[in-house]
């Protein structure tokens, strides 16, 4: 089959099927200070550092289904 012929079982052409996503799909989990001396895991704040366009397309999902209920 030619890559940008007919769309498969999930409605993209072969040519999209076959890209790996992952890369955009990646979030960091780092920890920040709470306080200057700390002294046990709960002086800490983690937080995740999303990809921008896994932000963006979260963001749009999430405003999309606001909309419905």
């Amino acid at each position: 089959m030619r890559p940008t012929k007919a769309a498969g079982s999930d409605g993209f052409p072969t040519i999209f099927s076959s890209m790996s996503l992952e890369l955009y799909n990646v979030t960091n989990i780092v920890v920040i200070l709470k306080i200057d001396q700390p002294t046990n895991l709960s002086n800490f704040r983690p937080i995740s550092l999303c990809t921008v366009l896994y932000k963006i397309i979260s963001k749009t999902t999430a405003n999309r289904f606001q909309k419905v209920s």
